[in-house]
């Protein structure tokens, strides 16, 4: 096996650690990070294909006897077997290999062993280098965790005039690690959602209600200005929707 072949996605992949480190335990407990460039800074990604050569070294060492051994391994070999690796980080991979040395296994394990390990161990598939690639040149799609948004009902909120709006939200996320698109967009409701619709929002409601829920004046401010900058007051909502059917409480402004 040469250690000079190219990555079968012929992209400049970053450098292999120095030394294979024995990894013990099962799922790591991280905090959900948001980026995907905190997401290759933590290590959550997929396994390079240096850090993939690194693992077939070290197994080349301890496996020399037999008809298959990693050392005799073709580029063809090894370009599956990274590409059916890929969606593993370098931590897992090496943890799994490890324990099925430990175990006493005779021969090199190929990728169904290894990932058989991997998912053993409970470990969750990552966001691979080539994914990666294609993100970065923007050949993914509009969602920011590639391809086409996945949809969810998020629910109706009021816009910043008073009206009430159905969102929906994209809830996929580039992997278990990391957090949610978030792409939000407002659609016609559902007919399903049509009895939960609120009546619309004026200003003088708004004030009074928040007033209610014991909200300082100073937030009421900041909220008038920053969220709601365009309420309608309840002569202009009069205007526009007409007299309600029952009394409103119109609320009033101090």
């Amino acid at each position: 096996m040469s250690d000079d072949i190219n990555s079968p996605y012929e992209d400049d992949l970053e450098q292999a650690q120095t030394s294979l480190r024995i990894v013990e335990g099962g799922k790591d407990k991280t905090p959900v990070l948001s980026t995907m460039e905190e997401l290759i800074e933590e290590g959550k990604v997929g396994v390079t294909w240096n850090e993939f050569l690194e693992i077939v070294q070290w197994l080349s060492i301890r496996y020399t006897k037999g008809d298959d051994t990693p050392s005799e391994w073709t580029d063809i070999q090894l370009k599956a077997m990274y590409s059916d690796l890929q969606y593993w980080t370098f931590k897992d991979i090496q943890s799994a290999v490890i324990k099925l040395h430990n175990e006493g296994s005779y021969s090199a394990p190929n990728s169904s062993q290894i990932i058989g390990k991997i998912n053993k161990l409970g470990y969750k598939e990552v966001l691979s280098q080539q994914k990666i690639k294609q993100i970065a040149r923007g050949e993914v799609g509009e969602c920011k965790a590639g391809g086409e948004h996945e949809w969810f009902e998020l629910g109706w909120l009021h816009n910043e005039y008073g009206d009430p709006e159905f969102y929906v939200a994209c809830n996929k996320a580039v992997s278990v690690e990391a957090k949610a698109c978030g792409a939000e967009k407002v659609i016609p409701a559902p007919e399903h959602q049509e009895f939960s619709k609120p009546e619309p929002m004026w200003l003088e409601k708004f004030v009074e209600t928040a007033k209610q829920m014991k909200i300082p004046d100073h937030r009421i401010d900041w909220m008038l200005s920053n969220a709601r900058p365009h309420l309608r007051t309840y002569a202009e909502h009069i205007e526009k929707y007409g007299e309600p059917k029952e009394k409103a409480v119109q609320g009033e402004i101090e």
